[in-house]
């Protein structure tokens, strides 16, 4: 089993909303090719499912979901910000 892991928090906020985690990991989960499902199958289900109000928000996170594992953008951005491996690690016991 291969472990794969991004954090895909800034990206919501990116798109709009926190809320938008979820296809942010959708899209991460299809540009991996974990879930069997196309990219445009997918968009068309979030246009036939999803609240139109809400359809902006939602297809950039998608993108930036699909984005992000394609370019290794969210270590990247990470980085940039000066976020990445900033998280402290436990003190290890002796």
């Amino acid at each position: 089993m291969e472990v794969k892991a991004f954090d895909a928090v800034p990206l919501a906020h990116e798109a709009g909303s926190a809320q938008a985690l979820n296809l942010v990991m959708v899209g991460a989960l299809i540009g991996w090719g974990v879930l069997p499902i196309s990219e445009t199958t997918m968009r068309a289900h979030m246009a036939e499912l999803l609240p139109p109000g809400a359809a902006a928000t939602n297809d950039t996170a998608f993108s930036l979901g699909l984005a992000a594992v394609a370019t290794g953008a969210s270590r990247r951005a990470e980085r940039d910000r000066g976020e990445y491996g900033t998280r402290k690690s436990r003190p290890r016991s002796e």
